[in-house]
């Protein structure tokens, strides 16, 4: 057998965890040298080969597996070989090693053990006999990162946390092994393997691990595998998290803070037995302030109140402390201090789109003893102002354009200037709509509240409203909402007539056109009044007497009557006034009157009287000259019955003739022809005189002997 030399590794580990030591010192120290001398023409460089580590194509082997590297001469004539190797734990700049084959002329068989992952380069040149030196030949392998790698979405890196997880909660964590690898263990810092899992044939495993301790922690893994019957320990790797064992805080901190600030904080522990808080600020330029203990409550939590003092503070941090005196991970809250003034302004603001319009704005200061200010518009000359007693200011400013602002302020105590406050505004003639009204209906006859819906409204615009058929009425804006997309307002509706009403919207602003929002609402009138006492009828109810309507008493009170009689509930033509002579057509019905109650801006109300009693008829006509016969009262002539004279004047008579008082059947005609069976009787006529609505008048004339 050929004898084998072991190349001896100059590089030590770096803090990856590999395991050094596993190259062996050369044979002799002889064998060491750097540089070697061509002294003839160069042969053809040597051959070289591994079985564990074929080529740079692929991975192969692993960190710590050492590998058989073969090299042989083109001519066959080599009686010594210079050789180094490179690669990522090296360097390029690595002495050269010089070992001859175990017979002139063959092969050498030298092995290696590399400490990193990645692509090696070893570098081969052979002499012959003669000390001529053959070409150079690199031999490239790329050498397989056995250190599995981990990741975790509960416990992600040293940046990132999840707060549901903590310690005592455990957390998935993928293990990411080499090929083949028959068992993963891990452990933590400073501990022995605490667990161990068979990955998958790709070397993967999920595994739950706990941690025991808050803080920054390093979880090393390691891949074992079984090559050449012996088991391997592959370098262990480290996987960095941070187990988030802080308070949570709350309050004013998580913000820009303002020179005398007070900050309420509150914080709740996230580990049991906390016995007290301790807070500090960081500083600009990297310092920090001292820390200052709050005690805990008894639920735990704490609440503390700072006020800011130094405009160099920075950042909050917070921490607790256990019983044992164990401390938290840090809590850290964003904030930091500023001077810089604040700029407000109602009519300019910072989000969205404000019109062409004049407007203020308020510098209030955020340091004391402000004596000015000093702003610039758009980049413009700077103007200053003076600060008022409060330390305030007011400006007026007035855009011509339609563009996006730039307001830079500073406040000034004396000749010292503050921060800058930097305000961006835009203004544009806004997209002002109108979309809808409410509410649907409303009443006439008076101030109504409506609402109108849209967007961009002012409480400066003038908003009217259209009745159908009527004038413009201009409304009283009386809010707008802070989004501007509701504004409330009140209008005068006395008189309005009733109907669809459109409502119109004049925006404030130079370049605005009016919007108009037809059928908006509905314009009705108000509820009816209402008798709280129903009409009644007055007088005697006999034809030709006159009753009156008592209109009754009505809720709201009417301002006017219509009335409308009726005769057993029949309307009476042309009965409207509030008084009726009785005709002589309703004699024997029953008398009503509807009253319509009317008041502006109602809807009319109605109410019926009671019924009367039965209509009674007039008092019979009298005769102011009796009824006469006239004629030969001798058998077989003819009578006549002469009606006399009657008062009222009467429609119309009927008869009735008798014979020595007894009625004649059928003798009801104005003549009467005698009979020989009347012969000395007396005969009589009784007229009955018949008028509408009137009782029959009768009267009797004188009688006359029939001879």
């Amino acid at each position: 057998m050929s004898r084998r030399f072991i190349a001896f590794a100059t590089t030590s580990l770096l803090a990856s965890g590999v395991v050094v030591g596993l190259g062996a010192a050369p044979a002799s120290a002889a064998g060491f040298r750097v540089g070697a001398t061509s002294t003839a023409a160069s042969a053809g460089a040597p051959s070289v080969s591994s079985a564990r580590y074929p080529d740079a194509l692929t991975p192969h082997g692993g960190i710590a597996l050492s590998g058989d590297f073969t090299m042989e001469s083109a001519a066959g004539d080599a009686v010594r070989y210079e050789y180094h190797f490179t690669g990522p734990e090296l360097g390029d700049s690595q002495p050269w090693f010089e070992r001859s084959p175990q017979t002139p002329g063959g092969p050498l068989t030298i092995e290696w053990t590399p400490l990193f992952s990645g692509v090696h380069e070893l570098t081969v040149h052979s002499f012959d006999a003669d000390g001529n030196q053959s070409e150079t030949a690199v031999f490239k392998f790329w050498v397989l990162d056995t250190r599995p790698t981990v990741t975790s979405t509960d416990y992600p890196g040293i940046f990132f946390h999840d707060l549901k997880f903590n310690v005592g909660v455990p957390g998935e964590f993928h293990i990411d092994g080499p090929a083949g690898a028959e068992r993963l263990d891990w452990r933590f810092e400073d501990s022995e393997p605490t667990g161990s899992v068979v990955p998958d044939a790709d070397g993967d495993a999920d595994v739950k691990i706990t941690p025991t301790e808050g803080g920054y922690q390093l979880l090393w893994v390691r891949a074992i595998k079984t090559i050449d019957g012996k088991e391997r320990k592959f370098p262990e790797h480290a996987y960095a998290f941070l187990v988030d064992n802080g308070p949570l805080v709350s309050g004013g901190v998580y913000r820009e803070m303002f020179l005398g600030d007070k900050v309420s904080v509150h914080a709740t522990p996230r580990v049991p037995g906390v016995k007290e808080y301790r807070y500090w600020f960081g500083l600009d330029g990297g310092g920090i302030t001292e820390q200052v203990a709050v005690p805990a409550k008894s639920d735990g939590s704490a609440d503390f109140v700072f006020t800011v003092t130094d405009p160099t503070q920075r950042d909050l941090y917070v921490r607790t402390v256990d019983a044992d005196g164990d401390l938290s991970v840090a809590r850290h809250t964003s904030a930091s201090v500023s001077d810089r003034p604040k700029v407000v302004s109602s009519e300019f603001p910072e989000i969205g789109t404000a019109r062409l319009i004049p407007g203020t704005f308020t510098f209030t200061p955020r340091e004391p003893g402000v004596t000015s200010y000093r702003y610039t518009l758009n980049g413009g000359p700077a103007v200053t102002v003076k600060a008022k007693a409060d330390g305030t200011a007011t400006i007026t400013v007035t855009p011509s354009v339609a563009r996006t602002h730039e307001l830079v302020v500073r406040s000034f105590v004396g000749e010292a200037g503050s921060e800058e406050t930097w305000y961006v505004f835009k203004v544009a003639p806004a997209a002002v709509k109108v979309t809808a009204a409410g509410p649907a209906s409303v009443t006439t006859g008076g101030v109504r509240t409506i609402t109108v819906k849209g967007s961009n409204l002012l409480r400066k615009d003038v908003l009217q409203v259209t009745p159908a058929g009527g004038k413009a009425i201009t409304a009283t804006i009386k809010s707008v909402s802070a989004d501007g997309t509701t504004a409330v307002a009140d209008v005068n509706l006395t008189g309005a007539p009733a109907g669809v009403a459109s409502v119109t919207l004049r925006p404030y602003g130079a370049g605005q056109a009016a919007v108009v929002l037809a059928k908006a609402f509905t314009i009705v009138l108000q509820a009816k009044p209402v008798a709280t006492k129903r009409p009644a009828i007055s007088g005697t109810v006999m034809v030709g007497k006159v009753v009156k309507a008592v209109p009754g008493t009505w809720s709201p009170a009417a301002t006017g009557y219509r009335y409308q009689w009726a005769a057993n509930g029949v309307a009476i033509k042309g009965a409207t006034g509030s008084a009726l002579t009785i005709p002589a057509s309703v004699a024997g019905k029953r008398l009503t009157v509807t009253v319509t109650a009317t008041r502006a801006g109602h809807q009319p109300g109605t109410a019926a009287s009671a019924a009367t009693a039965a209509v009674a008829k007039a008092k019979a006509p009298k005769a102011t000259k009796k009824p006469k016969i006239t004629g030969t009262p001798k058998v077989g002539k003819k009578l006549t019955a002469n009606v006399g004279t009657w008062l009222p004047k009467v429609d119309s008579y009927r008869y009735q003739w008798r014979v020595n008082g007894k009625v004649i059947k059928g003798a009801t005609g104005r003549t009467l022809k005698l009979k020989s069976a009347w012969r000395n009787k007396k005969i009589t006529v009784t007229v009955i005189a018949k008028k509408a609505g009137h009782v029959d008048g009768k009267a009797i004339s004188a009688s006359v002997k029939i001879r």
